[in-house]
């Protein structure tokens, strides 16, 4: 064989490896995936990211539910067929009544999802922690403070 052929054949195939070891370690140290590597003592760990802005919606929907007991306190528990008038990114059905009087409260606790009552939403808030917030008073006001809290 010719020595400036196997010369440069030989070249160019430490040329190719050493391109497809770059490109190993180069990707190696990118994000496969929709979440975000973090080092823990037991080595990579793959977590999710989340999206924890807080938002709030305003606007008036009627939807139909009763009071349920959670832990220690009294949530909304919303009828099946009233969670798509709820904003889209909430997929729950449950909620905490901001700002219910106590005749609202009463009547939801005597209703069941057999005979739910029907009550007017105009605010919605999500929080980054727990269940989301909802008010029967327009939202801006009602949510504000936990809007401007950090």
């Amino acid at each position: 064989m010719n020595k400036k052929i196997s010369t440069a054949f030989a070249i160019a195939v430490i040329i190719l490896i050493a391109g497809v070891f770059t490109l190993i370690f180069t990707k190696s140290d990118q994000d496969f995936g929709p979440g975000t590597y973090v080092q823990s003592k037991a080595g990579d760990k793959k977590v999710e990211k989340t999206d924890c802005s807080k938002r709030a919606y305003d606007g008036e929907v009627k939807i139909k539910g009763w009071y349920v007991k959670d832990g220690e306190s009294w949530v909304l528990q919303i009828s099946d067929s009233d969670l798509e008038k709820l904003p889209e990114s909430y997929r729950g059905s449950r909620i905490i009544l901001a700002d219910a009087s106590e005749s609202i409260i009463a009547k939801l606790k005597i209703s069941s999802e057999k005979n739910p009552s029907e009550i007017t939403i105009k605010g919605f808030y999500f929080r980054c922690d727990g269940i989301p917030m909802a008010s029967i008073s327009p939202g801006e006001e009602i949510f504000k403070k936990y809007l401007t809290q950090k």
